[in-house]
C-alpha cells in the first residue's frame, strides 16, 4: 500500500467517523474528525460541508460560515451551499447577507424550493410577513406535497393573527404527514386564539399521544381546559407539565390561577409563591398572590405584595395602587383606599372607570354620599354598561331617599346583568316601599336564587321575616 493509499484510507475513516459522531449528537468529535479529513484532503468539498453542518448543530455559526465560504470557492455554482450559508447567516441575525445568499441560490437554480423556503423563514423572522408568504407560496407551487411548507406558512399566518388560514395550513400539513406533532401543537394554539377550546384540547391530546413527555402540550391543554372553566382538569394538566418540567414558573402560575378559581386559595398561594421564587421579577405573580390573600382575608400580606410590585416595577404603580386600594376598601380602611384610588385616577386613564367605582364604594364607607354619588356617576359616564356602578349608585339614592332614581338604577343594573343578585335585592326594597309586595317578593326570591353570599342571603331572609312577606 502506497503512502497515498494509506492517506486516502485515513481520510475515508475520518470522514466516516465524523458522520457517525453527528448522528450520535457528538458534534465536537465530529468536527475533530472532519478537520483531520480536511488536512488529508484539503480540496474535498463534502468534508467542509459536513464540518459546517456540525458547527451549525453546535450553534457555532461563525465557523460554519467560514467552511461554507471555502465550499463556495471549491464549487462556486453549487446553489445548495449558498442556501446553507444563508441559513447560518439568518441564525446569526445577519439577514442582509442571508437574503443575498438565498437570492443568489435562486439565481443559480430558479426552481430550488429549499431556497424559497429558507428565505421565507428569514423574512418571517424579520417580521416581513408579506414576503414570507410569497416565498412559501412559491415553495408550495413547486412542492405541493411538502408538509413543512404548509406548516411554516401556517406559522406566519398565526403570527399575523389570521387564525383561520393558519388552521387551514396546519390541517394540510397534518393531512400530508399525519404524525406531525408540531402541526397539531400549533393548530391547537390557533384554536386557543380563536376561543375554540374543545378543538384545541383535541389537538394537544394528539400531541401527547405522539410525544408523551411534551410538557408544553400538557401546559397548553391546561390553558384550554381553564378557558372553558374546567379548572379541575386544568390543575391535572398543569401538574403533569410541572412533573415534566419542574422549573417552569408559568406552569405554577397558571395552576395557581386554576386553584384560585376553585377557591382553593392555600394551594393557589403556594403555587404563586413557587412561581415568584423561580421568576422573582414577574409582577403578575405578585398580583395574583395578592388577590388570593385578599380572598382569604389576609389583607396585610396582600398589601405587601402590591408594595413589592411598585418597588420592582414603578411603571405599574397605577395597577398596583388599584389593587391595593381595593384591598384597603375590603379591609375597611377607606381613607387609605381613597388615597390610592385618587392616585390611580391621576396616573392611568385605562383604570379610571374601575377606580371611580372603587373610590365611590370607599366614600360610601366613610359616609360621604355626595362624593360617592359623583364617583359612581363618573364611572357610568366612562363605562355605561357597568351594572355594578348602577347598583351602587342606586344604593346611594336609597340613602338619600330618592327612590325613583334608585329604582331606575337597580332596573338598569338588572338589564345589564340579569344574574346580579344584589340588584334584585335593591329593587325589591323599593317595591316594598312602594307597597308592591308581590313584586318585592319576586325580586327577593330571585336574589335568593342567585346569591352565593351567605351574608346577603341572611339579610334577605331576615327582611322577609320582619316584613311578613311570604315567598
Amino acid at each position: 500500500m502506497t503512502q497515498q493509499d494509506r492517506n486516502y484510507l485515513k481520510f475515508t475513516i475520518a470522514l466516516g467517523r465524523g458522520l457517525a459522531y453527528i448522528t450520535k449528537g457528538k458534534y465536537g468529535r465530529a468536527i475533530t474528525e472532519f478537520t483531520r479529513a480536511i488536512q488529508l484532503q484539503p480540496n474535498f468539498l463534502e468534508a467542509y460541508i459536513n464540518r459546517a453542518i456540525a458547527y451549525v448543530l453546535k450553534g457555532d455559526y461563525q465557523h460554519a460560515i467560514a467552511d461554507y465560504d471555502r465550499a463556495t470557492q471549491l464549487e462556486p455554482d453549487n446553489a445548495l451551499i449558498y442556501v446553507d450559508r444563508g441559513s447560518a447567516y439568518a441564525h446569526m441575525g445577519n439577514y442582509d447577507r442571508a437574503l443575498a445568499d438565498f437570492a443568489y441560490a435562486i439565481q443559480l437554480e430558479p426552481d430550488l424550493a429549499i431556497a424559497y423556503h429558507n428565505r421565507g423563514l428569514a423574512y418571517a423572522d424579520m417580521g416581513d410577513y408579506d414576503h414570507a408568504i410569497a416565498d412559501l407560496n412559491r415553495v408550495i407551487k413547486l412542492r405541493p406535497d411538502l408538509a413543512s411548507a404548509y406548516y411554516n406558512r401556517g406559522l406566519v399566518y398565526a403570527d399575523m393573527g389570521d387564525c383561520d388560514r393558519a388552521i387551514a395550513d396546519f390541517s394540510r400539513a397534518i393531512k400530508l404527514q399525519p404524525d406531525f406533532a408540531k402541526a397539531y401543537y400549533n393548530r391547537g394554539n390557533a384554536y386557543l386564539d380563536k376561543d375554540s377550546p374543545d378543538q384545541a384540547i383535541a389537538d394537544f391530546s394528539r400531541v401527547i399521544q405522539l410525544q408523551p413527555d411534551s410538557a408544553e402540550a400538557y401546559y397548553n391543554r391546561g390553558l384550554a381546559y381553564a378557558s372553558k372553566g374546567d379548572h379541575d382538569q386544568a390543575v391535572a394538566d398543569f401538574s403533569q407539565a410541572i412533573r415534566l418540567q419542574p422549573d417552569d414558573p408559568e406552569a405554577y402560575y397558571n395552576r395557581g390561577d386554576a386553584y384560585a378559581n376553585l377557591e382553593d386559595y392555600d394551594h393557589a398561594i403556594a403555587d404563586f409563591t413557587r412561581a415568584i421564587k423561580l421568576q422573582p421579577g414577574e409582577a403578575d405573580f405578585y398580583y395574583s398572590r395578592a388577590v388570593a390573600y385578599v380572598s382569604k382575608g389576609n389583607y396585610h400580606r396582600a398589601i405587601a405584595d402590591f408594595n413589592t410590585i411598585i418597588k420592582l416595577h414603578p411603571e405599574l404603580t397605577a395597577r398596583a395602587c388599584l389593587g391595593r386600594g381595593l384591598t384597603y376598601t375590603a379591609k375597611g380602611d377607606y381613607d387609605s383606599a381613597i388615597a390610592d384610588l385618587t392616585q390611580v385616577i391621576a396616573l392611568q386613564p385605562d383604570f379610571v372607570a374601575e377606580a371611580y367605582l372603587a373610590r365611590g364604594i370607599s366614600y360610601m364607607g366613610n359616609g360621604d354620599s355626595d362624593r360617592a354619588l359623583a364617583d359612581f356617576t363618573q364611572a357610568i359616564r366612562i363605562q355605561p354598561d357597568d351594572a355594578v356602578a348602577y347598583f351602587n349608585r342606586g344604593r346611594v339614592y336609597v340613602e338619600k331617599g330618592d327612590h325613583a332614581q334608585a329604582f331606575a338604577d337597580f332596573n338598569r343594573a338588572i338589564q345589564l346583568q340579569p344574574d346580579l343578585p344584589s340588584a334584585y335585592f335593591g329593587r325589591g326594597l323599593i317595591y316594598g316601599l312602594m307597597g308592591k309586595e308581590k313584586k318585592a317578593a319576586a325580586d327577593f326570591r330571585k336574589c335568593l336564587e342567585l346569591t352565593t353570599d351567605p351574608v346577603e342571603r341572611g339579610k334577605v331572609e331576615e327582611l322577609l321575616r320582619e316584613s311578613g312577606i311570604e315567598l
